[in-house]
């Protein structure tokens, strides 16, 4: 269930590394069709054309979270601290495309290779400001489709102290507006056919 109105986690914190949990949903091989949401306290299941509108409003949501956060770090830092996840392959043409030097590299288990078949890393690294905007104005929609699965739809800026206490606050304000009014906007087209009364459960 979303609902912007009582969200009280520390959301900045999502903020930074919510590409890369989204990377390892069981979504990724059982693609969700529905998503229920929360509108002025009524509650709603979204499904069909509805659901896919609410994804693009998600994806929107990632790469407008990339933004803000680059916008505020720019005059500030040459350097940009991601996380992001991956396969060695993909990790390897993407460290070569975007100039990236990698900090840290952890295997998902920690199952040995010689051991097991998981190819799935999470990756601390470091990327030039200005390869940085340049991937992040060339993000779109499609990108964040899950079963396309690209490590640009993982990336995650790192907690930093070129971030504010303030600013982390106006980014969590403008995405937590930018959600609302698109989810209503969603709500609002009416088809009862995509979008149905649902009971408000496991409200966060």
């Amino acid at each position: 269930m979303v609902d912007f109105h009582r969200l009280a986690i520390p959301i900045i914190i999502i903020l930074a590394i919510g590409g890369i949990i989204s990377f390892f949903l069981a979504y990724s091989f059982y693609p969700k069709k529905n998503v229920n949401v929360n509108v002025d306290g009524l509650c709603f299941e979204l499904v069909g054309s509805a659901f896919n509108q609410y994804k693009n409003l998600d994806a929107q949501r990632a790469i407008r979270i990339l933004g803000l956060q680059l916008d505020a770090m720019e005059s500030h830092v040459d350097l940009i601290p991601i996380s992001f996840s991956g396969t060695k392959d993909e990790i390897s043409k993407f460290s070569a495309l975007c100039n990236l030097e990698i900090t840290k590299s952890n295997r998902i288990g920690n199952i040995p290779e010689n051991k097991g078949n998981v190819d799935k890393y999470i990756v601390d690294g470091n990327v030039p400001k200005v390869q940085f905007k340049r991937l992040v104005e060339g993000l779109t929609i499609q990108d964040f489709d899950p079963l396309n699965n690209t490590v640009k739809s993982s990336i995650g800026i790192r907690p930093n102290a070129f971030l504010s206490e303030d600013e982390n606050r106006e980014i969590v304000q403008n995405i937590s507006s930018f959600m609302q009014s698109g989810i209503k906007r969603i709500v609002e087209s009416g088809d009862t056919n995509v979008i149905r009364s649902a009971e408000c459960r496991n409200v966060f």
